[in-house]
């Protein structure tokens, strides 16, 4: 096993940064917004100072563009303050969160191992005659270690009508479908940017869609139109996530190759009405029995990878690369009630692949993805214990097996176990333990958090992976990393 080498004064200035830097940060923030909810010109002089702040104390500055929306978003808040105490004024909410990441292993550049980010997200909505609600969720982010993730991005924007047994809603939308922990395998509406894969939590990329609801004492009827298929996001080539391609390739007879791989264009629906997706739940909520049924036509937001060979010569091999985004139907149900002090929860899906490109590359199988909880919490003396375990299987009718890089199929025979304490809402301590018996690998992460008061809070988490060299996470078993994040509610 080759030994992970730590580079010690990077490990110094990391740790350094994230404790010194952060509060700087924050210092200077916390001192500006106070005195910006008295008086709200001193808006403009926090805008002028933070960007100095970031420029001298980080290297950085905001682009030409991100200034000016900045800007723009910062009158808009200047406005918001004006208008304080008239009947209609806008609702203003979110969060500022500064995160530093970091493997223990070093890697050259231009691998990109860690992550110095600043995210603020600002949601702002504001009803109308009681029964009008328009809504935005405004995400601004700055990565330092890599550029090509800065943004000004709206993660949410939609006009919500009310009547007295209807909801309607059009706009983009971010769908959570689902009671089990963790993965959810009915909730297949929302593509997901996958850039850090071990932390795509609050990473769903919302659909322009339409979105209705028809309420009957407990039960909810929902359905849902999105006329544009969009695809999840994939970490980049010089990622540590990215899937790593091989140096040589053996040929059954034992001999070895020298790959020339090329990336065929994706096969992929056209962006038309054509091709529109849609779904339906019917959710029931209440009785000491809560559970859904779901159905969702369209495509599949990750891909099916397909790789074919041509030889060159008689020491390389042409390896063609291509990702395959296919039609499914699904069938969806899932459930939480108790029983004494345990909460049971469970949801199943029912993949039904379709199509001819599916024919084509042989990956028309359909299969069934279900996952199986039982939780525990116990309050003492204000301190709280929780503790989850889950198990996550996928089942082929028709015998085969999917490879073990099938991003859609990672989680064959797994089995998940969270046990969390929290005491007295200030301090909580938690570890995740997620072992998969089909690939044998398995994934780690202690988690402690520290509210400094309230609305401020610090986090520290672990990320540990290890397992086959074939398996997803012994894929990645050198990427154990630390991850620290600051974060303000607003």
């Amino acid at each position: 096993m080759p030994i992970i080498k730590v580079n010690r004064d990077k490990l110094f200035t990391q740790i350094s940064t994230i404790f010194f830097v952060p509060i700087r940060v924050i210092r200077v923030l916390f001192l500006y917004f106070v005195q910006a909810l008295i008086n709200p010109f001193v808006l403009i002089r926090v805008i002028r100072v933070f960007h100095l702040h970031l420029k001298q104390t980080l290297n950085f500055s905001f682009p030409p563009l991100l200034k000016s929306l900045s800007a723009s978003f910062f009158c808009l808040i200047l406005f918001h303050q004006i208008t304080i105490g008239q009947e209609n004024k806008f609702d203003i909410s979110g969060f500022a969160r500064i995160d530093h990441y970091f493997t223990f292993k070093y890697y050259k550049d231009p691998i990109i191992n860690e992550r110095n980010q600043g995210l603020l997200q600002a949601n702002i909505s504001k009803k109308f005659i009681d029964k009008i609600k328009i809504f935005t969720a405004l995400e601004f982010r700055g990565d330092l270690s890599a550029p090509s993730r800065n943004r000004i991005y709206p993660k949410e924007y939609y006009v919500n009508l009310s009547l007295k047994s209807f909801d309607f809603r059009i706009g983009k939308q971010i769908y959570f479908w689902g009671r089990a922990d963790g993965v959810n395998v009915t909730n297949n509406i929302c593509p997901v940017d996958y850039t850090d894969f071990l932390d795509a939590d609050d990473e769903k990329i919302g659909q322009l869609s339409l979105n209705t609801k028809y309420y009957l004492k407990n039960w909810t009827l929902q359905g849902v139109y999105i006329p544009f298929f969009s695809t999840s996001i994939l970490p980049v080539k010089n990622s540590i996530w990215n899937l790593p391609l091989p140096a040589v390739i053996e040929s059954p007879c034992g001999k070895y190759f020298i790959p020339v791989f090329n990336y065929l264009p994706d096969y992929a629906p056209d962006k038309n009405l054509k091709n529109g997706q849609y779904a339906f739940k019917l959710d029931k909520q209440g009785s000491g029995f809560d559970l859904s049924t779901s159905y969702y036509h369209g495509y599949s937001h990750l891909p099916e990878i397909t790789k074919s060979f041509s030889f060159l010569n008689f020491d390389s091999v042409k390896v063609n690369i291509q990702k395959n985004y296919l039609p499914k139907d699904i069938i969806g149900f899932d459930f939480a009630t108790t029983l004494g002090k345990f909460g049971i929860r469970g949801e199943g899906a029912y993949f039904m692949t379709s199509g001819k490109q599916a024919k084509l590359i042989k990956y028309q199988y359909d299969y069934l993805q279900y996952a199986l909880g039982v939780d525990f919490r116990k309050d003492i003396n204000n301190n709280n214990f929780y503790f989850i375990v889950q198990w996550m299987q996928e089942i082929v009718p028709s015998g085969n097996k999917y490879p073990l890089t099938s991003f859609n199929h990672l989680f064959q025979k797994s089995l998940l176990a969270r046990v969390e304490f929290n005491s007295r809402n200030i301090l909580s301590a938690s570890m995740q333990a997620l072992y998969d018996f089909e690939f044998k690998d398995y994934y780690l992460r202690p988690h402690i958090n520290y509210k400094i008061f309230d609305g401020l809070e610090l986090s520290l988490i672990g990320d540990i992976l290890n397992g086959d060299d074939r398996s997803l996470f012994g894929i990645y078993k050198f990427n154990d990393r630390i991850q620290m994040k600051a974060k303000y509610s607003f």
